[in-house]
């Protein structure tokens, strides 16, 4: 993957990589050249050449990465002979390939994200062949000496242990007292389930003069259409997603943050962020690990623009029952994606925090 990106996954990867240098770790991890923007980090980072050049940053196929997963799949051989690292963690399943094929020494664990059967479909591809890449999945799956997994029906389905996405609270702002507007953070792709966010939003702005803003690092333009097919344009405010600092003071301030989903078995990892920033969360059952309705989260049924735009509706009509549900999210991340988590990341790598 190209990293660093505003995408849920690269921080993700930001996230568990800082996590386990603090803890006392050399962590090294190797990347496509391509970057969104430039920071430094605790870690050191390994990158191949910039060929064939990525022209996109968003998810699913892109012409160019077969050829930079090759490319990685070569520079591997070459830091597991200048590093001897003790474990190899391949971020889903093109970095597990490039590990896997031919096997190599260390210990591999596997970082499943998501399940390419279910996924592929969602970028245009005929479900035959998402089906083809789920085999493939599986079988390079087998290679893998440890398998952790953002969601629990992923562990299941390859074997592993669900372990919950780190993310710090830390490095969120305290919560705006004056909290105001829906806001959608994210990538557009289809597996989203923008389509579901939008015919909810016009159920919405039916009952109620709202703003939806939606905060993305993707070109719009398809979604664009929609809106106006929607008569929502004046509805719907697009605008850049930013650095991390201003995502975050984004999140801070919304008075709900609506996290829909296509697909299931993938942990969008914007949850948890608006969680963590103590935002009221208006999310589909199918991406709601570990939480409770109407404690965390109001967490409503997949693919419902109905029951959507009637949760949105009424956290925006009772700010103190939305700030409450803020507040328990928040202590949600804090016991279940801080330091429990990075601790059973640890044991499924196969090492322990150093004295």
């Amino acid at each position: 993957m190209a990293f660093p990106t505003r995408q849920g996954t690269q921080g993700l990867v930001r996230e568990e990589c800082e996590a386990l240098q603090a803890r006392g770790h050399d962590v090294h991890l190797l990347c496509y050249a391509a970057a969104a923007y430039r920071a430094d980090f605790p870690f050191r980072i390994h990158r191949i050449g910039n060929f064939p050049r990525l022209g996109s940053f968003r998810s699913g196929p892109l012409p160019a990465k077969p050829l930079l997963d090759l490319r990685i799949a070569i520079r591997v051989r070459s830091l597991l002979h200048e590093l001897l690292p003790d474990v190899v963690l391949a971020h889903h399943v093109e970095a597990l390939a490039a590990c896997a094929v031919p096997r190599i020494r260390a210990r591999l664990v596997y970082h499943a994200h998501a399940a390419l059967d279910r996924e592929l479909p969602t970028y245009g591809l005929p479900r035959a062949v998402g089906r083809w890449a789920g085999g493939v999945e599986e079988r390079l799956v087998r290679r893998a000496d440890a398998v952790v997994a953002v969601s629990p029906d992923l562990a299941e389905r390859f074997g592993g242990v669900w372990i919950p996405p780190l993310v710090s609270i830390g490095g969120f702002p305290p919560r705006s007292r004056r909290p105001d507007g829906v806001l959608y953070q994210g990538n557009l792709d289809r597996y989203q389930g923008m389509d579901v966010l939008l015919d909810a939003w016009a159920r919405v702005v039916a009952r109620r003069s709202e703003v939806l803003r939606i905060a993305t690092a993707s070109a719009p333009f398809d979604l664009v259409d929609d809106v106006a097919r929607r008569a929502l344009s004046e509805h719907v405010l697009f605008e850049p997603l930013g650095d991390l600092a201003s995502a975050r003071a984004a999140l801070a301030k919304a008075a709900v943050v609506v996290v829909p989903r296509a697909v299931s078995g993938g942990f969008p990892i914007k949850l948890v962020e608006a969680l963590a920033a103590g935002a009221p969360v208006v999310v589909s059952r199918r991406a709601a690990f570990g939480l409770e309705n109407d404690v965390h989260a109001r967490i409503v049924p997949d693919d419902d623009p109905s029951a959507m735009a009637d949760a949105i509706l009424d956290l925006l009509a009772d700010p103190d029952r939305a700030a409450k549900l803020g507040a328990a999210g928040r202590e949600h991340v804090r016991v279940r994606h801080g330091a429990a988590a990075i601790e059973a990341l640890e044991r499924a790598l196969g090492v322990i925090e150093p004295v």
